[in-house]
């Protein structure tokens, strides 16, 4: 004996985790995104610095040292994205169709071989 309250109710929490979902694949997608061209705009710029006189390790000293200004240092943060999206701990790669999944393996894949040509 269901009320119609609840297959509304039921309706609305399988619409509510669809939206939840979709957002999380879009947003471990754009976290992505941003690593991977901030890794390759940095490693653009640093083979960039002869043409203003300064070697990689001069303008890396005077970035402090930080290990957020170095492309490496992006390319670790794709590298860890994948354990993070697989763990049973979060569940994430629930959130994930098999195409969607495929495509985010596809990114990283392509990531990785572009952090070798660039290490």
């Amino acid at each position: 004996s269901s009320h119609p309250g609840d297959d509304e109710e039921l309706t609305r929490r399988a619409e509510m985790n669809k939206i939840r979902s979709r957002h999380l694949v879009l947003a471990v997608n754009l976290y992505h995104l941003v690593c991977s061209e901030t890794a390759s705009w940095i490693s653009q710029s640093l083979d960039d610095t002869g043409s203003v006189g300064l070697s990689r390790d001069d303008l890396l000293s005077y970035l402090n040292g930080d290990a957020s200004n170095t492309e490496m240092f992006w390319y670790e943060q794709c590298d860890e994205l994948l354990p993070l999206v697989a763990s049973d701990t979060f569940g994430i790669f629930r959130a994930f169709s098999p195409l969607d999944l495929k495509d985010l393996l596809s990114k990283i894949g392509e990531t990785a071989v572009a952090e070798l040509m660039n290490g």
